[in-house]
């Protein structure tokens, strides 16, 4: 074997050998990227679903309190018909009795007597 074979036998067996550990090395690098990249995006993802299940949560309260005021509303309008109702026949009775006030003729019966007359 010459010379010029031995360094390029020589070459081929460093360089096989810290092109393993190079590349070991570089691959353990990826690996931690990767994983931290993951743990970044687990957090973001937990994060997501708790401000997604807190804003649910919000907008079922909102709808339940919408909900509550429509009924209300809708107990209030019924009151407001039927208080309107009872106005209409108080309007008219007030009327009847303010025509039959108007018909009625007073007529002194003699019964009461005037104090400066005796």
């Amino acid at each position: 074997m010459d010379t010029t074979t031995l360094i390029a036998v020589i070459t081929a067996l460093v360089g096989g050998l810290f092109g393993k550990e190079a590349w070991s090395y570089y691959k353990k690098r990826l690996d931690v990227k990767v994983k931290q990249k993951n743990a970044s995006t687990n957090e973001e993802n937990k994060l997501r679903d708790e401000l997604k299940d807190l804003m649910e949560t919000r907008i079922n309260d909102c709808k339940k309190q919408l909900e509550d005021t429509i009924a209300k509303v809708q107990v209030l309008q019924s009151e407001k018909a039927e208080i309107q109702e009872r106005l209409s026949q108080q309007d008219v009775k007030i009327a009847l009795l303010t025509e039959r006030l108007g018909n009625y003729s007073f007529k002194s019966r003699g019964k009461r007597k005037n104090i400066s007359e005796e």
